[in-house]
């Protein structure tokens, strides 16, 4: 049998890493490596954390999801890629103070208004 890869899913709301690097949908990994899942700030993840890459197919039964969760703590997500791909995900509350380094651009999802 040949060692076939596997293309990453997409999964919205979450971001898959393989080992501390950040993948993207369709990019193929390897036959016998694992990506985990990890779900943005107000989401929370349902089934398998990680997925293993077995002869061009995902040995799970189910993809993991990553859903809204009933008691997000998080108002304002950001998140970072470098070149090399890595993700670095900080949430913050109302109230919460950012120090002068961030560049902040805003994103209204649903039914909000952005003020100020």
């Amino acid at each position: 049998m040949l060692n076939v890869p596997c293309p990453v899913p997409t999964t919205p709301n979450g971001v898959y890493h393989h080992f501390q690097r950040a993948v993207v949908s369709r990019e193929d990994i390897s036959h016998g490596e694992v990506i985990m899942l990890t779900c943005l700030p107000g989401f929370q993840q349902m089934g398998p954390d990680s997925l293993r890459c077995w002869y061009g197919e995902w040995a799970v039964d189910n993809l993991p999801e990553c859903v809204p969760s009933k008691n997000p703590a998080a108002n304002l997500v950001i998140l970072k890629v470098n070149l090399m791909g890595i993700v670095k995900i900080n949430s913050f509350k109302i109230g919460d103070f950012l120090t002068s380094n961030w560049n902040v651009s805003t994103v209204c999802n649903g039914n909000c208004t952005v003020n100020g």
